[in-house]
């Protein structure tokens, strides 16, 4: 998929020191990784929508491809958590499959899961109604090869499993420029918690 190594790229430009990450799964980004499917083993076992973290412990929080999976209309909640945490001047990456017309209809996810799809200009406004300074919003992934990928992603873990096998996914592709326009797959924001004065 091109979202890891374009997520790991943006990343490495950053101080993720002491940074924790919300729904890691299989990533190693930031120094505290946080999982309710302890499968991933990540460092702490938990939800988004109750951090087990005292307020302003964290300089940055990694929310990549979560929101989508979340119950519908716990997106506000779950980034209230995150702004809670947050230290003042502290930044969360938020990504998620993005809206733009039909793509959803195309990813099995949606089928399958209800799996929810955002615009950036959505992604932007749960993060200011929380509170939060957006400081960039863009789009990467070309839409007809992550839903390929997503495709045939999803029928080897089904066939996988099937043959009771672990789930593998395939190796990550070329990393994509982020864009400033709707157009790519995944929507890609950037959230400040502001100091106060």
């Amino acid at each position: 998929m091109t979202r890891r190594p374009t997520i790991r790229r943006w990343l490495s430009k950053r101080d993720v020191k002491g940074s924790l990450n919300i729904g890691s799964g299989e990533t190693l980004w930031g120094t505290i990784r946080l999982d309710r499917v302890t499968d991933y083993r990540p460092d702490v076992a938990g939800t988004v929508l109750s951090l087990p973290f005292k307020d302003e412990s964290f300089p940055a929080c990694i929310f990549t491809d979560v929101i989508e999976h979340l119950p519908a209309s716990s997106e506000s909640r779950a980034l209230h958590e995150i702004y809670r945490v947050l230290k003042p001047g502290g930044w969360v990456l938020v990504t998620t499959p993005n809206s733009v017309k039909g793509q959803k209809f195309l990813d099995p996810l949606w089928w399958w899961r209800g799996h929810r799809h955002y615009s950036r200009q959505q992604i932007v406004e749960l993060l200011r109604t929380v509170g939060f300074a957006v400081s960039g919003s863009w789009t990467f992934g070309l839409p007809s090869r992550e839903l390929v990928r997503s495709w045939i992603r999803q029928a080897s873990f089904l066939w996988r499993r099937v043959r009771g096998a672990p789930p593998r996914w395939p190796p990550e592709g070329k990393p994509s420029d982020l864009w400033d326009s709707d157009l790519g797959y995944t929507v890609l924001v950037v959230g400040t918690k502001e100091i106060e004065r």
